[in-house]
């Protein structure tokens, strides 16, 4: 590995521990949270392998009808009703740290030397 892609990829592995453990403790508890308070059930009650976080991060970043897909898995209403402006930023964030961490990985397979 070059002297830069070895920086590279020491930011993209720690970018989505980061965003992941953000996103989780702040956006995935808050909203399980109200969304306990006003249902009195789990939004996801799945969540084999962390997955939840990605399926809360699309569920709030994607357009209204392409994340009211994902409603069969999750209660996609709820989570859009009690997400914030401040979830959002941290939905983006953790999708495009994980973004940058595969196309990082990507790079290295395709033109690796």
């Amino acid at each position: 590995m070059t002297g830069w892609f070895f920086w590279a990829f020491a930011v993209a592995i720690f970018l989505p521990l980061f965003s992941c453990l953000l996103f989780a403790r702040i956006t995935m508890a808050g909203i399980d949270r109200k969304v306990l308070n006003s249902t009195g059930k789990h939004p996801c009650a799945w969540d084999e392998f962390g997955v939840r976080s990605m399926f809360y991060a699309y569920g709030i970043v994607l357009p209204e009808r392409q994340a009211m897909r994902l409603q069969r898995i999750f209660d996609v209403a709820n989570v859009r009703k009690y997400a914030t402006r401040r979830d959002k930023l941290l939905s983006i964030f953790f999708l495009l740290s994980w973004l940058f961490f595969l196309g990082l990985v990507f790079a290295d397979v395709v033109f690796r030397s």
